[in-house]
């Protein structure tokens, strides 16, 4: 037997139904219809077939769901509890306009009317991924600081530049400190330090002609020096330190050798001299002596 039976007499009438199978009295009242939850009687020994008895309707209560989007997860807790209603499931996500710990969404909707007890899940925001600063990092440590704040490597390009030492992050996108979303791509621009170019090809240029290519070139005449070349003529460049087509980095110096020319010497008179003292005049002046007969020397 049940607890929710209440002693008394009912002549039940055509405005009422019991279906004891199901346990539900339908009361019909003419604006609707009203379910009511009852307790089933067994009744094996036939000891209330000629007693009759009445059931007590309870109206259910509903209750209107409470806004409480945007609000933090103890704050919209207690927002549903005092709206007699229960929290239900509570899952998490990012979000980048929805602070950490906040309600991003809630189900059922605000304004709904529900029933007194019913659950509402939470969706509770755990904020954006802020990027790390990697600039002037490694290349290597810039990729592992992406990696460990749950982002991706994106795009990553190789640039000369004139003050980033080799090696190290010139430039990022997003910016160190942007919000984004977790697996967010990251991309990196890598310097190849200083922009290098090649020395050009000054060889039997004149001085001035050479100078001004390499001004083109974005470097620098350095010392300018001459020998003696009877090779190349007077004024022209014999030859460049670092050496045509050396890979240097911008704004390097280049050293230059100008030819004099072929050197012009005055043979010495050795005439009346022994061979001797012929010999030492012509190593004195830069010449070799040949013994081209018996008693004489050039």
């Amino acid at each position: 037997m049940g607890s929710d039976l209440v002693a008394g007499r009912h002549e039940p009438n055509d405005r009422e139904a019991i279906d004891r199978h199901a346990g539900r009295r339908l009361a019909h009242e003419g604006v609707g219809e009203r379910l009511a939850r009852i307790t089933r009687v067994e009744d094996c020994a036939a000891l209330f077939s000629l007693q009759t008895y009445s059931l007590e309707v309870r109206e259910p209560t509903f209750t209107l769901v409470p806004d409480v989007v945007g609000l933090q997860e103890p704050v919209a807790r207690a927002t549903l509890l005092s709206a007699t209603l229960a929290v239900g499931l509570v899952t998490e996500s990012q979000s980048l306009s929805v602070p950490l710990g906040a309600v991003i969404s809630q189900s059922p909707a605000a304004g709904q009317s529900v029933l007194e007890g019913s659950e509402v899940a939470l969706e509770i925001s755990t904020g954006p991924v802020l990027v790390p600063n990697v600039v002037s990092t490694e290349e290597s440590q810039a990729r592992a600081a992406v990696l460990a704040a749950e982002l991706t490597v994106g795009a990553v390009r190789y640039v000369e530049d004139l003050v980033v030492a080799e090696g190290l992050v010139v430039s990022q996108s997003p910016v160190a400190g942007a919000a984004v979303l977790d697996g967010e791509p990251v991309a990196l621009a890598i310097s190849l330090g200083v922009p290098k170019v090649a020395v050009p090809d000054l060889i039997g240029l004149p001085l001035s002609f050479g100078e001004d290519s390499l001004v083109a070139t974005n470097l620098f005449s350095g010392a300018v020096s001459s020998e003696y070349r009877f090779d190349v003529p007077a004024g022209l460049i014999v030859s460049t330190t670092p050496a045509p087509g050396t890979i240097v980095p911008i704004e390097s110096t280049v050293d230059l050798v100008i030819s004099l020319g072929p050197r012009v010497i005055a043979v010495p008179d050795v005439s009346g001299l022994s061979e001797l003292e012929a010999g030492d005049l012509i190593v004195a002046a830069s010449l070799s002596p040949v013994l081209v007969g018996e008693g004489s020397a050039t």
